[in-house]
């Protein structure tokens, strides 16, 4: 009997896997398109989660990315920063010749976030000076951005995250907590 089953359920199992990788790749062609799709399945479908939880209020979160030449993966990395409730994410693009900071705001385009994003963009010759002097200009951004709208700095946590990194969900908001 169990030599019965597993003769119907291999063949079973092996077509559904092949049929399932043809029909994501017809949808939308690259592997990263295709994680893109799964983890918004994800999110579409999750009644509860560490996303769920919020930070202590009156706390804002900036997440420093800087980056440089980082098209192929600044896109993921921003989708998944989005998922952190509030966080407010700044792209710093350290002259970056890619399309690097487009993608960084294509990211955002798709999530409607463009208010959370921001793309710091460092021109020659203060860029590639080096990973310090990029976070040292996105934290003068992010001064800025908390004088400006009123916030206070005893209140603002910044983080910072390689341009290809990866935040486990909640993270933020359960070190926050």
């Amino acid at each position: 009997a169990t030599q019965l089953i597993l003769a119907v359920a291999l063949p079973y199992f092996l077509l559904l896997v092949v049929l399932g990788v043809r029909a994501m790749r017809a949808h939308s062609g690259s592997l990263l398109a295709q994680e893109t799709t799964a983890a918004w399945l994800r999110r579409r479908d999750r009644v509860s989660s560490p996303l769920d939880r919020a930070y202590p209020p009156g706390f804002e979160l900036y997440v420093l990315v800087p980056c440089l030449h980082e098209a192929v993966v600044i896109s993921a990395t921003v989708d998944r920063l989005l998922d952190e409730p509030g966080a407010h994410i700044v792209v710093i693009d350290d002259g970056s010749t890619d399309a690097t900071g487009a993608q960084a705001l294509a990211a955002a385009d798709r999530r409607w976030a463009r208010d959370r994003v921001h793309l710091l963009r460092r021109d020659l010759p203060q860029a590639r000076q080096g990973k310090g002097a990029a976070l040292n200009a996105g934290l003068e951004y992010v001064r800025a951005q908390v004088e400006l709208h009123g916030g206070e700095a005893d209140r603002t946590v910044i983080c910072v995250m390689d341009a290809d990194g990866r935040l486990s969900p909640g993270a933020a908001a359960g070190a926050l907590a």
